[in-house]
């Protein structure tokens, strides 16, 4: 997957979250980081400007259609989708 993107960059950065953004051409890939010490629910603000409240992405890791609405991150944990 790596090879293939372009538009590779940090998308926004603070000290509870990293976003990293990137494409393909075909599709848009994000990946949230929490770098906090805390279980955190995912902020909208992070992710609203890139993807609509009730549009169903992709996560990788788990394999699964998911919104981002609600959605919790572990401390130290990252969520990365595919839209």
């Amino acid at each position: 997957m790596y090879q293939t993107l372009t538009d590779r960059r940090q998308y926004y950065r603070d000290d509870t979250w990293i976003v990293w953004h990137a494409s393909n051409g075909q599709s848009n890939y994000v990946a949230f980081f929490n770098v906090s010490e805390h279980e955190l629910e995912l902020p909208e603000e992070l992710w609203s400007e890139l993807v609509q409240p009730e549009e169903k992405v992709k996560d990788l890791w788990r394999q699964q259609e998911i919104t981002l609405h609600n959605n919790k991150i572990a401390s130290h944990g990252a969520l990365l989708i595919r839209f």
